[in-house]
């Protein structure tokens, strides 16, 4: 008697757990209950899945994975598109970092997802804390950098130029959340600013909304990043119209970093010859410097070694 009781218990937790795991049960279940009940948190949809008896696990599994659901940066859920555009666009973050991160996911599947999230950021620029994740993620392969440019220029603008963005959903107070986005972004950036396409391009026009902001930090070293534009420039810039000469000619207006600019021009039109030379006086006048130096143009020493 006492087996036939237990063999009925096994029965019928086994039958239970077919309830349970019955394929697309909980996807089937996510599908109606969200439609019903947009922007529902977690334990709210794990109760309400209880009720069917479906297991939490699956329906955390399929909140996190399945591509329909969103999940907004105060823990709400979404299926499908999202009513309020800041809020879509902060899962659609959220959801991006998680594929982008995963060790498992081709560069392919990466490059997709960013290309769509950059289409998408741009309704509503972000400023949550999933975009210094993602941002900030290290150790990925130059192809899934460069499709996430335009994303981060969006969210630069967001943080350096914040009449562009009504966010206001990151939960960092906004200087420390700028801090810490242009530390990942300079990074991000620096293995793209001597690209002669439109990686170069984007990477100065990054650069640009940056040093034009009146947030941008006192510590920046600018001078730094305008040896590293004139050096380019020297060597051919980038296509017209030139993103580094619209860089260097709004640097130049800095009452601190302009003179220190015309001195490093003259500093390497002595060293210079021929195309490089002819590149640096153009410059010089396009920067709107002055004129160089009679003897700045005269025949450079030949014991000094070339210029660049």
């Amino acid at each position: 008697m006492r087996s036939g009781r237990f063999s009925s218990q096994l029965n019928g937790r086994a039958e239970v757990n077919r309830q349970r795991n019955r394929k697309g049960a909980t996807r089937e279940f996510l599908g109606e209950f969200l439609g019903l009940n947009p922007g529902s948190t977690g334990p709210q949809i794990i109760a309400a899945g209880a009720d069917r008896n479906l297991a939490a696990s699956s329906i955390y599994r399929d909140l996190k994975t399945w591509r329909r659901i969103h999940r907004t940066a105060n823990g709400r859920y979404w299926l499908d598109k999202i009513g309020d555009p800041e809020l879509a666009v902060a899962a659609e973050v959220e959801h991006a970092f998680e594929i982008v991160k995963s060790s498992r996911l081709s560069d392919a599947t990466k490059v997709e997802v960013l290309v769509q999230l950059s289409k998408t950021a741009s309704r509503a620029p972000p400023v949550t804390r999933a975009v210094l994740e993602l941002i900030g993620l290290p150790k990925l392969s130059r192809r899934v950098r460069s499709a996430m440019l335009p994303f981060v220029h969006i969210a630069i603008r967001a943080a350096f130029q914040p009449q562009e963005s009504r966010s206001a959903t990151s939960g960092i107070p906004r200087p420390r959340y700028a801090a810490r986005l242009l530390e990942s972004t300079l990074r991000l950036l620096d293995a793209f600013l001597d690209d002669q396409g439109g990686d170069g391009t984007i990477a100065w026009n990054t650069l640009y909304a940056i040093v034009t902001s009146p947030d941008a930090p006192h510590d920046l070293d600018l001078m730094g990043i305008a040896k590293r534009a004139i050096a380019i420039e020297v060597k051919g810039g980038l296509p017209s119209p030139s993103p580094v000469k619209a860089f260097l000619r709004k640097l130049a207006e800095n009452e601190r970093v302009g003179p220190a600019m015309k001195r490093e021009l003259l500093r390497r039109v002595t060293m210079a010859r021929g195309t490089s030379r002819e590149r640096i006086r153009n410059l010089f006048e396009a920067l709107d410097l002055g004129q160089l130096p009679r003897r700045s143009l005269s025949t450079p020493n030949p014991d000094l070694p070339p210029g660049p």
